[in-house]
């Protein structure tokens, strides 16, 4: 009887060694468990802060294609009128040598609007000059 007592004695002392080690073992991985639930939520406002960034980003790019629609529209204009003054140019020369600033002038022309059917106006109203 003895002997049990003794082999009890020493398998209690085991135990409560292996149950020591098991809570020292629990209190290590709760704490590496803390700093992997603390960098989880570093990384989640990381990703929520890069979010946004991208969608500013997406803005900003949609905002630049539309500037960049415009400016290229208006290159074309602007291609489209050097392509008819070329011509002009060309027209000319064969004809007649007319300067730059004369087809600077034709071209200025070109989109003047003429009104036709109204009368003439009496500056003198305006100036307070009699007829």
């Amino acid at each position: 009887m003895a002997d049990s007592l003794a082999s009890m004695t020493v398998r209690q002392r085991d135990l409560s060694a292996d149950i020591a080690e098991i809570k020292t073992t629990q209190s290590k991985l709760f704490d590496e468990i803390s700093g992997c639930r603390a960098l989880l939520e570093d990384y989640s406002t990381t990703l929520t802060e890069h979010r946004v960034k991208i969608d500013q980003h997406n803005d900003t790019i949609q905002l630049l294609e539309t500037q960049h629609n415009a400016l290229s529209t208006e290159v074309t204009s602007l291609g489209s009128e050097i392509n008819f003054i070329q011509e002009m140019m060309h027209f000319n020369s064969s004809s007649d040598i007319v300067s730059s600033s004369e087809i600077i002038e034709r071209v200025k022309r070109s989109h003047n609007i003429v009104v036709r059917g109204a009368s003439d106006i009496d500056s003198s109203r305006f100036t307070g000059a009699e007829k």
